[in-house]
Protein backbone atom coordinates (compact mmCIF):
# COMPACT_ATOMS: atom_id res chain seq x y z
CA UNK A 1 0.00 0.00 0.00
CA UNK A 2 2.98 2.51 1.47
CA UNK A 3 5.15 1.62 -1.89
CA UNK A 4 2.26 2.20 -4.26
CA UNK A 5 1.72 5.50 -2.90
CA UNK A 6 4.87 6.43 -3.29
CA UNK A 7 5.07 5.40 -7.19
CA UNK A 8 1.86 7.21 -7.66
CA UNK A 9 3.30 10.26 -5.66
CA UNK A 10 6.66 9.81 -8.29
CA UNK A 11 4.72 9.73 -11.19
CA UNK A 12 3.13 13.06 -10.26
CA UNK A 13 6.16 14.39 -9.89
CA UNK A 14 7.19 13.66 -12.95
CA UNK A 15 4.22 15.03 -14.52
CA UNK A 16 4.62 18.22 -12.99
CA UNK A 17 7.94 18.76 -14.24
CA UNK A 18 6.85 18.25 -17.78
CA UNK A 19 3.85 20.75 -17.57
CA UNK A 20 4.45 24.27 -18.36
CA UNK A 21 1.32 25.65 -16.05
CA UNK A 22 2.73 27.03 -13.14
CA UNK A 23 -1.06 26.84 -11.45
CA UNK A 24 -1.65 23.51 -12.68
CA UNK A 25 1.86 22.62 -10.94
CA UNK A 26 1.05 24.27 -7.95
CA UNK A 27 -2.08 22.72 -7.32
CA UNK A 28 -1.21 19.42 -7.96
CA UNK A 29 1.73 19.42 -5.98
CA UNK A 30 0.30 20.40 -2.85
CA UNK A 31 -2.37 17.34 -3.65
CA UNK A 32 0.21 15.08 -4.12
CA UNK A 33 1.69 16.01 -0.89
CA UNK A 34 -1.35 16.11 1.00
CA UNK A 35 -1.72 12.70 -0.33
CA UNK A 36 1.56 11.80 1.26
CA UNK A 37 0.55 12.78 4.19
CA UNK A 38 -2.34 10.51 4.56
CA UNK A 39 -0.40 7.75 3.65
CA UNK A 40 2.13 8.63 6.09
CA UNK A 41 -0.50 9.04 9.08
CA UNK A 42 -2.28 5.89 8.10
CA UNK A 43 0.97 3.77 8.05
CA UNK A 44 2.62 5.01 11.38
CA UNK A 45 -0.50 3.06 13.48
CA UNK A 46 1.15 -0.11 13.48
CA UNK A 47 -1.13 -3.24 13.52
CA UNK A 48 -2.29 -5.32 16.61
CA UNK A 49 -0.51 -8.30 15.78
CA UNK A 50 2.92 -6.56 15.40
CA UNK A 51 2.40 -5.80 18.91
CA UNK A 52 1.59 -9.36 20.01
CA UNK A 53 4.96 -10.02 18.23
CA UNK A 54 6.92 -7.86 20.00
CA UNK A 55 5.40 -8.94 23.47
CA UNK A 56 6.15 -12.47 22.54
CA UNK A 57 10.04 -12.05 21.06
CA UNK A 58 10.46 -9.85 24.05
CA UNK A 59 8.55 -13.26 26.50
CA UNK A 60 11.47 -15.46 24.79
CA UNK A 61 13.81 -13.27 25.95
CA UNK A 62 11.97 -13.05 29.34
CA UNK A 63 12.41 -9.60 29.28
CA UNK A 64 9.64 -8.17 31.18
CA UNK A 65 10.78 -4.57 31.07
CA UNK A 66 10.14 -4.72 27.79
CA UNK A 67 7.27 -6.84 27.75
CA UNK A 68 5.46 -4.12 30.35
CA UNK A 69 6.05 -1.40 27.75
CA UNK A 70 3.58 -3.11 25.43
CA UNK A 71 0.80 -3.56 28.43
CA UNK A 72 -2.20 -1.03 27.99
CA UNK A 73 -0.47 2.43 29.68
CA UNK A 74 -3.89 3.00 31.53
CA UNK A 75 -3.93 -0.49 33.80
CA UNK A 76 -0.97 -0.01 35.99
CA UNK A 77 -2.20 -3.05 37.85
CA UNK A 78 -1.45 -5.33 34.40
CA UNK A 79 1.83 -3.80 33.93
CA UNK A 80 3.05 -5.12 37.61
CA UNK A 81 1.39 -8.23 36.88
CA UNK A 82 3.97 -8.48 34.12
CA UNK A 83 6.99 -7.28 36.22
CA UNK A 84 5.92 -9.03 39.35
CA UNK A 85 6.63 -12.57 38.19
CA UNK A 86 9.78 -12.37 39.64
CA UNK A 87 10.69 -9.74 42.21
CA UNK A 88 14.63 -9.64 43.21
CA UNK A 89 14.78 -12.82 40.72
CA UNK A 90 18.07 -10.99 39.30
CA UNK A 91 20.00 -10.08 42.31
CA UNK A 92 22.73 -12.21 43.08
CA UNK A 93 22.37 -12.31 46.54
CA UNK A 94 18.96 -13.66 46.31
CA UNK A 95 19.92 -17.30 44.89
CA UNK A 96 16.80 -18.73 44.90
CA UNK A 97 14.60 -15.82 42.89
CA UNK A 98 17.56 -16.34 40.12
CA UNK A 99 17.36 -20.31 40.36
CA UNK A 100 13.97 -19.65 38.85
CA UNK A 101 14.77 -16.79 36.99
CA UNK A 102 17.09 -19.00 35.26
CA UNK A 103 15.15 -21.67 34.16
CA UNK A 104 11.95 -19.38 32.89
CA UNK A 105 14.74 -17.95 30.95
CA UNK A 106 15.62 -21.25 29.13
CA UNK A 107 12.45 -22.54 28.79
CA UNK A 108 11.00 -19.16 27.22
CA UNK A 109 13.95 -19.11 24.71
CA UNK A 110 12.37 -22.72 23.60
CA UNK A 111 8.58 -21.10 23.23
CA UNK A 112 7.33 -21.59 19.29
CA UNK A 113 4.46 -19.68 17.91
CA UNK A 114 2.40 -19.00 15.04
CA UNK A 115 -0.16 -15.71 15.23
CA UNK A 116 -3.62 -15.96 13.50
CA UNK A 117 -5.30 -13.43 11.35
CA UNK A 118 -6.41 -10.50 13.75
CA UNK A 119 -10.18 -9.39 14.94
CA UNK A 120 -10.41 -5.63 14.71
CA UNK A 121 -13.42 -3.86 15.91
CA UNK A 122 -12.72 -0.28 16.34
CA UNK A 123 -10.05 0.44 18.64
CA UNK A 124 -10.19 -2.86 19.96
CA UNK A 125 -8.89 -6.19 18.52
CA UNK A 126 -8.26 -9.87 19.83
CA UNK A 127 -5.50 -11.71 18.16
CA UNK A 128 -5.35 -15.50 18.66
CA UNK A 129 -1.62 -17.19 18.57
CA UNK A 130 -0.87 -20.83 18.46
CA UNK A 131 1.72 -21.32 21.29
CA UNK A 132 4.14 -24.40 21.81
CA UNK A 133 6.08 -24.07 25.14
CA UNK A 134 7.49 -26.24 27.75
CA UNK A 135 5.46 -28.04 30.05
CA UNK A 136 6.80 -28.12 33.68
CA UNK A 137 4.21 -28.92 35.54
CA UNK A 138 5.28 -32.39 36.26
CA UNK A 139 8.76 -30.92 37.50
CA UNK A 140 7.11 -28.91 39.83
CA UNK A 141 4.64 -31.47 41.47
CA UNK A 142 6.95 -33.89 41.63
CA UNK A 143 9.44 -31.68 43.23
CA UNK A 144 6.97 -30.44 45.76
CA UNK A 145 6.11 -34.13 46.50
CA UNK A 146 9.77 -34.67 47.49
CA UNK A 147 10.82 -31.69 49.40
CA UNK A 148 7.25 -32.33 50.87
CA UNK A 149 8.22 -35.70 52.33
CA UNK A 150 11.60 -34.88 53.33
CA UNK A 151 10.87 -31.76 55.50
CA UNK A 152 8.32 -34.02 56.89
CA UNK A 153 11.05 -36.47 57.16
CA UNK A 154 13.05 -34.13 58.94
CA UNK A 155 10.35 -32.63 61.22
CA UNK A 156 9.70 -36.19 62.51
CA UNK A 157 13.41 -36.38 63.46
CA UNK A 158 13.53 -32.82 65.61
CA UNK A 159 15.19 -30.86 62.71
CA UNK A 160 14.38 -27.85 62.38
CA UNK A 161 15.09 -25.77 59.37
CA UNK A 162 15.34 -21.89 58.18
CA UNK A 163 14.11 -19.89 55.14
CA UNK A 164 17.49 -20.83 53.50
CA UNK A 165 17.45 -23.89 54.05
CA UNK A 166 13.73 -24.90 52.95
CA UNK A 167 14.94 -22.97 49.71
CA UNK A 168 18.32 -24.62 48.99
CA UNK A 169 16.48 -27.97 49.83
CA UNK A 170 13.80 -26.95 47.46
CA UNK A 171 16.32 -26.01 44.34
CA UNK A 172 18.21 -29.57 45.32
CA UNK A 173 15.47 -31.63 45.00
CA UNK A 174 14.26 -29.74 41.69
CA UNK A 175 17.68 -30.22 40.88
CA UNK A 176 17.10 -33.91 41.25
CA UNK A 177 13.78 -34.70 39.76
CA UNK A 178 15.12 -32.54 36.40
CA UNK A 179 16.98 -36.11 35.97
CA UNK A 180 14.06 -37.93 36.65
CA UNK A 181 10.92 -35.72 34.63
CA UNK A 182 11.59 -35.57 31.07
CA UNK A 183 10.97 -32.27 29.70
CA UNK A 184 7.92 -32.35 27.60
CA UNK A 185 5.82 -29.72 25.62
CA UNK A 186 2.26 -28.69 25.38
CA UNK A 187 0.11 -26.69 22.85
CA UNK A 188 -2.51 -24.19 23.46
CA UNK A 189 -4.17 -21.13 21.39
CA UNK A 190 -4.07 -18.17 23.56
CA UNK A 191 -7.10 -15.02 22.50
CA UNK A 192 -4.56 -11.82 23.29
CA UNK A 193 -6.87 -8.39 24.23
CA UNK A 194 -5.55 -5.52 22.60
CA UNK A 195 -6.64 -1.56 22.86
CA UNK A 196 -5.61 1.15 20.87
CA UNK A 197 -4.05 4.69 22.88
CA UNK A 198 -2.57 7.30 20.81
CA UNK A 199 -2.57 5.53 17.66
CA UNK A 200 -0.79 2.84 19.52
CA UNK A 201 -1.86 -1.00 19.92
CA UNK A 202 -1.53 -2.19 23.59
CA UNK A 203 -1.81 -5.33 25.24
CA UNK A 204 -5.15 -5.79 27.31
CA UNK A 205 -5.23 -7.38 30.89
CA UNK A 206 -2.52 -10.35 30.22
CA UNK A 207 -4.26 -13.23 31.34
CA UNK A 208 -3.25 -15.54 33.65
CA UNK A 209 -3.47 -18.20 30.64
CA UNK A 210 -0.90 -16.21 28.63
CA UNK A 211 1.72 -15.67 31.70
CA UNK A 212 1.69 -19.47 31.80
CA UNK A 213 3.38 -19.39 28.36
CA UNK A 214 6.57 -18.07 29.39
CA UNK A 215 6.72 -18.96 33.02
CA UNK A 216 5.98 -23.04 31.83
CA UNK A 217 3.00 -23.32 33.38
CA UNK A 218 3.97 -22.44 37.06
CA UNK A 219 1.17 -20.06 37.46
CA UNK A 220 -1.33 -22.49 37.03
CA UNK A 221 0.42 -24.73 39.58
CA UNK A 222 0.94 -22.77 41.93
CA UNK A 223 -3.01 -21.44 41.92
CA UNK A 224 -3.90 -24.88 41.91
CA UNK A 225 -1.98 -25.91 44.83
CA UNK A 226 -2.94 -22.83 46.70
CA UNK A 227 -6.35 -23.86 46.27
CA UNK A 228 -5.98 -27.13 47.41
CA UNK A 229 -4.49 -25.69 50.61
CA UNK A 230 -7.44 -23.64 50.98
CA UNK A 231 -10.07 -26.46 49.97
CA UNK A 232 -8.26 -28.51 52.83
CA UNK A 233 -8.29 -25.55 55.37
CA UNK A 234 -11.94 -24.98 54.48
CA UNK A 235 -12.43 -29.04 55.01
CA UNK A 236 -10.39 -29.86 57.50
CA UNK A 237 -12.50 -32.83 58.06
CA UNK A 238 -12.51 -34.25 54.61
CA UNK A 239 -8.77 -34.30 54.85
CA UNK A 240 -6.90 -37.84 53.35
CA UNK A 241 -5.68 -39.62 56.54
CA UNK A 242 -1.96 -40.43 56.14
CA UNK A 243 -2.79 -43.84 54.14
CA UNK A 244 -4.82 -42.07 51.75
CA UNK A 245 -2.32 -39.31 51.12
CA UNK A 246 0.20 -42.68 50.28
CA UNK A 247 -2.01 -44.53 48.11
CA UNK A 248 -2.66 -41.49 46.56
CA UNK A 249 1.04 -40.47 46.03
CA UNK A 250 1.74 -44.05 44.65
CA UNK A 251 3.83 -45.15 47.89
CA UNK A 252 6.09 -48.27 47.89
CA UNK A 253 4.86 -50.14 50.93
CA UNK A 254 7.95 -52.38 52.68
CA UNK A 255 6.79 -54.56 55.18
CA UNK A 256 8.62 -55.30 58.32
CA UNK A 257 8.14 -56.88 61.47
CA UNK A 258 9.35 -56.36 64.90
CA UNK A 259 13.14 -57.10 65.00
CA UNK A 260 13.71 -55.60 61.35
CA UNK A 261 16.49 -53.30 61.39
CA UNK A 262 14.79 -50.29 59.10
CA UNK A 263 17.51 -47.23 57.88
CA UNK A 264 15.72 -44.09 57.74
CA UNK A 265 16.88 -40.66 56.43
CA UNK A 266 18.74 -39.61 59.59
CA UNK A 267 17.96 -42.83 61.77
CA UNK A 268 18.82 -46.35 62.28
CA UNK A 269 15.46 -47.92 63.72
CA UNK A 270 14.43 -51.09 65.35
CA UNK A 271 11.03 -52.35 67.11
CA UNK A 272 12.09 -55.02 70.18
CA UNK A 273 8.41 -55.39 71.47
CA UNK A 274 4.72 -54.17 71.40
CA UNK A 275 3.27 -54.80 74.85
CA UNK A 276 -0.65 -53.78 75.74
CA UNK A 277 -1.37 -52.95 78.95
CA UNK A 278 -4.50 -51.32 80.93
CA UNK A 279 -1.96 -49.61 83.30
CA UNK A 280 1.40 -47.18 83.39
CA UNK A 281 3.66 -47.73 86.20
CA UNK A 282 6.64 -45.23 86.51
CA UNK A 283 9.13 -45.81 89.16
CA UNK A 284 8.42 -42.56 90.64
CA UNK A 285 5.07 -41.06 90.16
CA UNK A 286 1.28 -42.27 90.47
CA UNK A 287 -0.40 -45.61 88.07
CA UNK A 288 -2.03 -44.19 84.99
CA UNK A 289 -5.05 -46.28 84.21
CA UNK A 290 -6.27 -46.38 80.20
CA UNK A 291 -9.47 -44.98 79.70
CA UNK A 292 -12.98 -46.93 79.67
CA UNK A 293 -12.79 -48.87 76.16
CA UNK A 294 -8.96 -48.25 75.63
CA UNK A 295 -6.30 -49.87 76.21
CA UNK A 296 -2.57 -48.94 75.72
CA UNK A 297 -0.06 -50.24 73.68
CA UNK A 298 4.09 -49.62 74.86
CA UNK A 299 6.50 -50.08 71.88
CA UNK A 300 10.23 -50.50 73.06
CA UNK A 301 13.14 -49.48 69.95
CA UNK A 302 16.65 -49.05 69.60
CA UNK A 303 17.22 -45.39 68.04
CA UNK A 304 20.94 -44.56 66.05
CA UNK A 305 21.23 -40.82 64.72
CA UNK A 306 22.84 -41.97 61.64
CA UNK A 307 24.17 -37.89 60.86
CA UNK A 308 27.01 -36.17 61.82
CA UNK A 309 25.16 -33.82 64.41
CA UNK A 310 22.60 -33.96 67.62
CA UNK A 311 18.94 -34.33 66.78
CA UNK A 312 15.87 -34.78 68.95
CA UNK A 313 13.23 -37.44 68.50
CA UNK A 314 9.99 -35.84 67.77
CA UNK A 315 6.90 -37.88 68.78
CA UNK A 316 5.12 -38.05 65.47
CA UNK A 317 5.54 -42.08 64.73
CA UNK A 318 1.82 -43.03 63.79
CA UNK A 319 0.01 -46.18 64.36
CA UNK A 320 -2.14 -47.76 62.62
CA UNK A 321 -4.56 -49.98 63.50
CA UNK A 322 -6.68 -52.63 61.34
CA UNK A 323 -9.43 -50.22 60.75
CA UNK A 324 -6.92 -47.45 58.85
CA UNK A 325 -7.28 -45.62 62.00
CA UNK A 326 -4.42 -43.22 62.92
CA UNK A 327 -2.73 -42.45 66.30
CA UNK A 328 -0.41 -40.23 67.48
CA UNK A 329 2.06 -40.84 70.60
CA UNK A 330 0.05 -40.59 74.18
CA UNK A 331 -0.39 -37.14 74.98
CA UNK A 332 0.76 -37.61 78.89
CA UNK A 333 3.59 -40.24 77.96
CA UNK A 334 6.30 -37.69 79.91
CA UNK A 335 5.89 -38.52 83.56
CA UNK A 336 3.52 -42.23 82.97
CA UNK A 337 6.32 -44.23 82.10
CA UNK A 338 10.30 -44.83 82.10
CA UNK A 339 12.51 -44.22 79.67
CA UNK A 340 10.55 -42.40 76.96
CA UNK A 341 11.77 -41.65 74.24
CA UNK A 342 9.35 -38.63 72.91
CA UNK A 343 11.72 -35.61 72.45
CA UNK A 344 14.99 -37.49 73.23
CA UNK A 345 18.09 -35.75 72.16
CA UNK A 346 20.00 -38.25 69.79
CA UNK A 347 23.62 -37.94 69.62
CA UNK A 348 25.39 -38.98 66.34
CA UNK A 349 26.57 -42.60 66.09
CA UNK A 350 25.10 -43.58 69.70
CA UNK A 351 22.50 -46.74 70.07
CA UNK A 352 19.32 -45.23 72.72
CA UNK A 353 17.20 -47.38 73.66
CA UNK A 354 13.25 -46.29 75.01
CA UNK A 355 9.66 -46.46 74.74
CA UNK A 356 6.65 -45.25 72.98
CA UNK A 357 3.32 -44.81 74.32
CA UNK A 358 0.25 -45.14 72.04
CA UNK A 359 -3.43 -45.37 73.70
CA UNK A 360 -5.74 -47.38 71.34
CA UNK A 361 -9.45 -48.51 71.41
CA UNK A 362 -10.14 -52.33 72.44
CA UNK A 363 -11.50 -53.17 68.87
CA UNK A 364 -7.77 -52.40 67.70
CA UNK A 365 -7.17 -56.33 67.14
CA UNK A 366 -3.98 -55.00 64.89
CA UNK A 367 -1.83 -52.00 64.36
CA UNK A 368 1.51 -51.51 62.66
CA UNK A 369 3.90 -48.32 62.86
CA UNK A 370 4.49 -46.32 59.89
CA UNK A 371 7.24 -44.16 58.77
CA UNK A 372 8.21 -42.41 55.13
CA UNK A 373 11.83 -42.37 54.53
CA UNK A 374 12.99 -38.91 53.19
CA UNK A 375 14.33 -38.54 50.07
CA UNK A 376 12.37 -41.87 48.48
CA UNK A 377 8.97 -42.98 47.86
CA UNK A 378 9.56 -45.77 50.43
CA UNK A 379 6.56 -46.02 53.27
CA UNK A 380 7.60 -48.91 55.56
CA UNK A 381 4.66 -50.34 57.61
CA UNK A 382 6.15 -51.91 60.36
CA UNK A 383 3.44 -55.02 61.94
CA UNK A 384 3.35 -55.08 66.23
CA UNK A 385 0.31 -57.15 66.13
Amino acid sequence: MLNLSLSIYKLYINYINKEECGGLKKFISILAIIGLLFVSGCSSAAKPDKTVSDFIDAGKKFDLAQMATLVNPANANSKAKITDITKGGDKEADQYEKYFLDYFKENAAKITYTIKEPKIDGDKATVPVDFKYVNGSPLLKATIGDAFSQVMSLAFTGVQMKDDDMNQLFMNSMNKQKTNVQESFTEKTVDFNLVKADNKWYIDNPSDELLDVFTSNFISVGKEISNSFKSASDNSSQDPTFMEQAKKDNATIVNKTIGDEIVLATIKLKINSAEEKQTLTPQSGSPVNAKDGTKFVVVNADLTNITNKAITMEPDLLMIDNKEREFKTYDKTVGAIDNYLDYRKLAPSIKENGNWVYELPNDATGYSLAVMKSGTNELYLIKLK
